[in-house]
Parts: C-alpha cells; sequence; structure tokens
C-alpha cells in the first residue's frame, strides 16, 4: 500500500494545524480583526448565538473557534479519519480567514502583494482540499 495519500494529507493539513495553534495562541490579538465578523452574527443571528454562548460572541470566540476548528480538521487529515468531511470543514474555516485576514485589496504597495500572495496561497489550499472532499473512497465494497 502506497503511503503516498497520507504524506499528501499530511502536507495539506500542516498549515492549518500551526495556522490553528498560532490563532489559539494569539487570539487576543487577532481579535480586533474579527471584530466586524462579530458585530454582524451578533446582528444577524443575536438569540442564537446567546442561546449558545450565553451571551454575544466576540471577535476572540471567533478567532478561537476558528483556531480549533483548523486543528481538529488537520488532526482529522493528517489521521485519516473523515477526511472528506474534514476537508469541507476547513474550506468553511478559510473562507472568513481568507477574506478577513488577507484582504489585499484594501492594502496598497508591497502591503497589498503580500496579502495577494496570501489570498492565493489560501486559495491553492481551497483547491486541494476541494480535490479531497470530492475524492471518491478507494475501499473496496463487499
Amino acid at each position: 500500500m502506497s503511503r503516498a495519500p497520507l504524506v499528501a494529507r499530511a502536507l495539506l493539513a500542516g498549515p492549518f494545524i500551526h495556522g490553528g495553534w498560532t490563532q489559539i495562541g494569539g487570539a487576543d490579538a487577532l481579535a480586533r480583526q474579527a471584530e466586524p465578523i462579530a458585530e454582524a452574527l451578533n446582528a444577524s443571528a443575536g438569540p442564537a448565538v446567546e442561546a449558545v454562548l450565553g451571551r454575544e460572541a466576540t471577535g476572540r470566540d471567533l478567532v478561537l473557534l476558528n483556531g480549533g476548528a483548523m486543528m481538529a480538521g488537520g488532526a482529522a487529515l493528517v489521521a485519516g479519519v473523515g477526511t472528506r468531511c474534514a476537508a469541507g470543514g476547513l474550506i468553511l474555516a478559510l473562507i472568513p480567514t481568507t477574506l478577513q485576514g488577507q484582504a489585499f485589496w484594501k492594502e496598497e504597495g508591497f502591503k497589498r502583494s503580500q496579502k495577494l500572495q496570501g489570498a492565493l496561497t489560501n486559495g491553492a489550499l481551497i483547491a486541494g482540499l476541494t480535490g479531497l472532499a470530492l475524492r471518491r473512497s478507494r475501499r473496496r465494497r463487499r
């Protein structure tokens, strides 16, 4: 049996495990960036959010949730457990991360170029995850 799928999943999972760990460790510093999303969430789904958290969501809550989702999804990819579901969840976690964290259209000069590179990298990760999510299982059915 080839180890290539394991190596591919591990390489694809690495940025999510590392990125999730970084988000959780730096949640206080990143919370300001997530605050507009938290405000929109509270405005659109306030009662549901309060039912779950017992209060309004904060930017820090969203950063911690996103970081945890990325770490859990990355670990599932490496372990080969629920890989299609993990890939789908990571795509869903990566979209708001990219829109908020790599907003190159708001920048000028070199900073714009850096943000664009980050957005393109995240787009490539989404493409790889999409391929994994749409891949048919290779297990034989009896």
